[in-house]
């Protein structure tokens, strides 16, 4: 997920899509249909989220898994 110049986050896909996003057209991260403000993202619960499990308050992506491993 990708944090946005308002504090807003993105989820995205593989493909770098925001999620539901399925064709190829270019899709902005920073669109209001794909925005939501999430509480609670402090340094701990984005550690957690984060497949490093290390992140701070500054990070601006936080990736769920690596490139090498099955989403499944």
């Amino acid at each position: 997920m990708a944090k946005n110049p308002d504090g807003s986050w993105t989820i995205f896909n593989r493909a770098y899509k925001p999620l539901g996003v399925v064709k190829n057209d270019r899709a902005e991260w920073d669109d209001p249909r794909h925005k939501m403000f999430l509480k609670g993202l402090g340094p701990g619960t984005l550690a957690k989220l984060s497949y490093t499990g290390k992140a701070d308050a500054s990070d601006e992506r936080v990736y769920f898994y690596d490139d090498g491993s099955s989403p499944a």
